[in-house]
């Protein structure tokens, strides 16, 4: 092989790698509580996950060992980014 087709053959393979961690990123659900729903600032970040129900039982489970159930909240997004004012902003979300 000569080293134009090597360079080539290395680009594609990047490239498809690239792909598939875009879009496993993508289909991650990131898990939020809230320690006091009525409080913005009580927003906390607690992982990726790979499915929905994975996501909510992480938000639960942190929600339950704080002691936050009755005053505290959740969410699941997916495809999220940071947004205006340093919010994070969410293709879907869900409780």
């Amino acid at each position: 092989m000569n080293r134009n087709r090597i360079f080539t053959l290395i680009v594609v393979l990047v490239g498809t790698l690239a792909l598939f961690w875009v879009q496993h990123r993508r289909s991650q659900w990131e898990a939020y509580v809230y320690a006091d729903r009525n409080d913005v600032r009580s927003l906390r970040f607690l992982g990726r996950f790979d499915g929905l129900e994975a996501c909510r039982d992480a938000a639960l489970a942190a929600l339950q060992r704080d002691n936050g159930l009755l005053h505290g909240d959740y969410f699941c997004g997916r495809d999220c980014r940071d947004g205006p004012q340093g919010a994070r902003v969410c293709g879907e979300a869900v409780h």
